[in-house]
């Protein structure tokens, strides 16, 4: 049978020099022929079969289908280095950085501790804490962990000796010193690490300031408009219950005042007024180099301008003559009072960033709002003193929720037990419920304040007083707690000293004082000062947290708040807690174990009103 195709030339040599005539072959032969030679690894003549020469292999890698499985190869190595790096780069955006240790300031990591300055402590036996009394105690603040101080009104005032009656905003008052006597403070606290915050108060002056004796007598034009002064008066009444509202004989006006009737208000509508509040901000933040100040009573600042009469609250059982029988709508929390924080703000940032906190009573979102909307717009700290009463987990998870689901960068929760306008932390709450509260609250993210001797369970005093919260600082136990008193003091001490004083409570383990210490020292590990917080196990009466941070020890938080002990896996509430941790504190001896024992958090047991902390080692997070 013929064989139709392409033919191949070959020539065979027959002897030396010469060839026979062309013979053609048929490809199918030769292929037969190549891969016998290839199997056996020799040609027809014997010789070695040495595959196809250079010419040859580069006329079969030149034909088309050669040409494309090569660029179909390096096309799939091109694209899988490009899946790769986008994979890579996509993996270093997803997964979650590390923190940048830096990026909190020293009153986001630092305890707050509060200082009533009349009533800490007395250098000269004249019955009355100085600036040198605080000077003189501060290794016992340092020593409790604090990192600021924050002091009382300590500026000239008039014969009342209310701190908030200013004479002078410049100028300190003789009970408690001389200037020279807080650069001294000032210089001694930045020493030893520390730092001092004063108040401010922009609401109000005494009315025997040089400006509202300027302003009453009218013959300097430019302190004329310095207060709120009306010819009519609207049914404004005062923190006092009487009228806002006092007739000034020697102008013939009204005055404003919301606080007491000597304590007229500025008119913050006026620039001059706002100008001068900003020099003196500057002369205590720049000039005298304190480190922040506390806008005191922020809220009253500014009232309605169409000077609207107020609603009836309609409370039960509240009379006309008390503050709360009104609503206030037209003389509290204003709009323009934000305004005014931001104006505050921005010459605190232009000191070299200065700090800011105020108060500011009414809901969580109202005192939020003090914030601002960015970073920088508002003040940094918008205090939240604890108002509610002794509650379960779930009530306080409400409580602290409330706070921690509003907050961004620019807004930092604070943790205030107590303060001048509040009463005393234990006088509110059972003992036993002091130490899981300050477990919470020092170790939660935000600033934890705490009031001058509420470290050792001071109460009010028993007498009936508008100071009831500001007793003397029970340092020892002597008579009046270690004052002398034979001047007579400013104020008295509680009948109970004889536990409840700082000689006693100060390296006396399970002490109130001693607790609180330990927890300014472990909210110092970086879990506490830079982690994340993520809730752990709620209920009826527990409520816990984690706190932990990328490379560091991990800590879990858990208090039950409740009646009965109750048994929990907190374990599988997160996914970073070790089946087995290590006990780093406790409340109280009820738990069944001791520090540092090893404590199965897959079935953890917790007493009534008890709390504890366990840790664990880092470990990585999975992809």
């Amino acid at each position: 049978m013929s064989k139709s195709g392409v033919y191949l030339v070959s020539a065979t040599t027959v002897g030396e020099g010469k060839t026979n005539a062309p013979k053609y072959t048929n490809p199918d032969d030769i292929n037969l022929k190549m891969a016998s030679e290839h199997q056996t690894g020799k040609t027809q003549n014997g010789t070695p079969f040495r595959g196809m020469g250079k010419e040859e292999l580069l006329r079969h890698s030149s034909k088309p289908l050669w040409v494309r499985l090569r660029m179909i190869c390096v096309a799939i190595i091109l694209i899988g280095w490009i899946v790769l790096i986008i994979t890579v780069v996509a993996l270093i955006f997803a997964y979650p950085k590390c923190k940048d240790k830096d990026s909190r300031s020293w009153w986001q990591n630092d305890v707050m501790y509060r200082i009533h300055v009349r009533s800490f402590y007395d250098s000269n036996d004249d019955g009355i804490g100085d600036l040198k009394g605080v000077q003189e105690k501060l290794d016992y603040v340092k020593d409790l962990g604090v990192g600021a101080i924050s002091l009382s009104p300590v500026y000239k005032m008039d014969a009342t000796k209310d701190d908030l009656s200013v004479m002078d905003h410049k100028m300190i008052d003789p009970d408690f010193g001389t200037l020279q006597d807080l650069k001294d403070l000032i210089k001694a606290v930045h020493d030893k690490g520390m730092r001092i915050v004063m108040d401010f108060i922009p609401n109000h002056t005494s009315d025997k300031h040089q400006w509202f004796l300027k302003s009453q007598a009218q013959t300097d034009v430019q302190y004329k408009n310095y207060y709120v002064w009306s010819s009519q008066i609207t049914n404004w009444n005062s923190k006092y219950g009487n009228s806002s509202w006092e007739m000034d004989s020697t102008r013939n006006e009204y005055y404003l005042h919301q606080f007491k009737t000597g304590q007229p208000d500025l008119n913050l509508r006026s620039t001059m007024v706002v100008n001068e509040l900003k020099d003196i901000m500057k002369f205590w933040m720049v000039t005298e180099n304190v480190d922040g100040l506390y806008i005191r009573n922020s809220g009253y600042i500014f009232e309605d301008y169409d000077m609207r009469n107020e609603t009836v609250s309609n409370i039960a059982g509240v009379t006309e003559d008390k503050y709360e029988y009104y609503n206030h709508e037209y003389t509290y929390g204003l709009e323009s009072n934000r305004f005014l924080m931001s104006v505050f703000r921005e010459v605190a940032d232009n000191t070299s960033s200065k700090f800011l906190m105020a108060d500011r009573r009414g809901t969580t979102t109202e005192k939020i709002q003090y914030y601002g909307s960015f970073p920088g717009s508002g003040i940094h700290i918008s205090l939240n003193p604890i108002g509610m009463a002794p509650c379960s987990g779930n009530c306080i998870k409400d409580y602290v929720m409330e706070w921690v689901d509003n907050f961004s960068n620019n807004k930092w929760p604070n943790w205030m037990t107590g303060g001048e306008d509040i009463s005393r932390f234990a006088s509110r709450f059972p003992a036993n419920f002091s130490k899981p509260f300050y477990m919470l609250s020092m170790l939660l993210p935000g600033t934890p304040i705490v009031y001058y001797g509420d470290e050792l369970g001071m109460t009010d005093l028993q007498a009936t007083t508008e100071h009831v919260n500001t007793g003397l600082m029970q340092w020892e136990n002597s008579t009046n707690a270690g004052w002398n008193c034979t001047n007579a003091c400013y104020n008295g001490v509680n009948s109970d000293f004889s536990t409840i004083n700082a000689a006693a409570q100060m390296n006396m383990a399970g002490s109130l004082y001693e607790f609180i210490k330990g927890l300014s020292s472990l909210r110092t590990e970086d879990a506490f000062r830079y982690g994340e917080y993520h809730t752990a196990v709620t209920s009826n009466n527990i409520f816990s947290f984690v706190r932990e941070f990328d490379g560091v020890t991990g800590y879990l938080v858990a208090i039950n708040f409740g009646d009965n002990a109750e048994t929990h896996d907190y374990a599988s509430s997160h996914g970073t807690i070790q089946s087995t941790a290590t006990a780093v504190m406790k409340t109280g001896n009820d738990v069944g174990f001791s520090v540092d024992d090893d404590v199965e958090t897959e079935s953890l047991r917790l007493s009534p009103l008890q709390g504890i902390v366990v840790s664990w080692d880092f470990k990585a997070k999975e992809l």
